[in-house]
């Protein structure tokens, strides 16, 4: 019996909270990018068609550097510049967990595919400290 694969509903376009639920190692491939880390999120939202909740990956390298997904990812689920992560880089792993509020829009991959990506992203749970009025 032939195998169909899963279609995952597509997330809208806009905002919503969310919260990082895993960061898969993906091993170098056949595209020669080199290995890589995909961030995986999963809004509080769900298709009503399927009830599954919406999720959106976002792929960036292992590097730290300028012009890197992961410095910008990084930087703003941490609150740093890409200069305060190249001198006190974060363990990756303690986000996993944490919520946040994603700016969602759709555009293309590689393939033509439509696809949702993150465009912003926000900490949720931040601690605020208490500011005189």
């Amino acid at each position: 019996m032939p195998r169909k694969p899963k279609i995952r509903p597509m997330m809208p376009a806009g905002n919503h909270s969310a919260t990082l639920i895993d960061i898969i190692d993906v091993p170098n491939d056949e595209k020669g990018w080199g290995d890589r880390w995909r961030f995986d999120f999963e809004s509080d939202e769900s298709d009503p068609e399927t009830n599954q909740k919406y999720r959106v990956y976002q792929f960036t390298g292992q590097t730290l550097g300028p012009k890197s997904n992961l410095s910008r990812l990084l930087g703003w689920m941490a609150g740093k510049t890409s200069s305060e992560l190249e001198s006190d880089a974060p363990d990756i792993d303690n986000f996993v967990g944490r919520r946040f509020e994603l700016t969602i829009s759709h555009g293309e991959n590689f393939n033509g595919e439509k696809r949702s990506k993150i465009v912003f992203l926000t900490p949720l749970d931040l601690e605020v400290e208490d500011m005189p009025f």
